[in-house]
């Protein structure tokens, strides 16, 4: 069955493992959405919510914790691609994985690389992290050195397992890279889930660049996430 490419596809997973059966990626982003609500709500004490709100919405402490939930839930979008969705970049084989890969397949969605081409390109073995997917999914990687908090919703997807990615001299050969992993029906997928999170908290669009202490709350926002 052909997926209906302008709403989130369930059946793309983001969490196996000893589950009964594949976590859809979509109930995980909003799963991690309605999680940063609660943190920024009940756990964050007020001095860091005042850091955050005037830095990511000054004067309006509301749509601050909005657009702080959406960009954390989004952090795992870029597991819509065909490497993570697949396994392709897996050097460790599952049993599930070649039924997936078919399924995806029927469902018109393209191929990703073969674990074999890792070994001759340096930006595949970075590509193979779906955070790297994640920040490119929410945005093109900003020139070489570039300040982060300019597109900080993709710096903390692509910061979100403690390490920020793209903001190097190579930024573009992995920007070339993971392209195309963000390309055809698995582009349009990640689309969707934005266009679902966003939804989800009442916004129409990601949020703009930080302003005021924008490294502090940075660094904030992505360890929170």
């Amino acid at each position: 069955m052909i997926a209906d490419t302008g709403v989130p596809d369930l059946n793309l997973w983001s969490k196996r493992g000893q589950l009964s059966e594949p976590y859809p990626l979509l109930c995980h982003l909003l799963d991690t959405g309605g999680a940063a609500d609660v943190l920024w709500r009940q756990w964050l004490r007020p001095g860091l919510r005042d850091v955050l709100t005037e830095a990511i919405a000054p004067g309006d402490p509301d749509l601050a914790r909005r657009r702080f939930a959406v960009v954390a839930g989004l952090h795992d979008v870029g597991k819509a691609n065909p490497a993570f969705q697949g396994q392709t970049l897996s050097t460790r084989i599952e049993a599930w994985a070649a039924p997936v890969r078919e399924a995806l397949r029927d469902g018109g969605y393209e191929d990703g690389p073969e674990v074999s081409e890792i070994i001759f390109d340096q930006a595949l073995t970075c590509a193979r992290r779906h955070e790297v997917v994640a920040r490119r999914a929410l945005g093109p990687v900003p020139e070489a050195w570039a300040d982060p908090t300019e597109s900080w919703p993709q710096a903390v997807a692509g910061g979100h397992h403690g390490r920020m990615h793209n903001y190097d001299d190579s930024a573009w050969v992995i920007d070339d890279t993971v392209s195309g992993l963000c390309a055809g029906q698995w582009g349009t997928q990640q689309e969707a889930h934005v266009k679902a999170l966003l939804a989800a908290v009442g916004l129409d669009a990601l949020p703009p660049a930080l302003v005021g202490e924008r490294s502090v709350a940075l660094i904030l926002a992505t360890g929170l996430t």
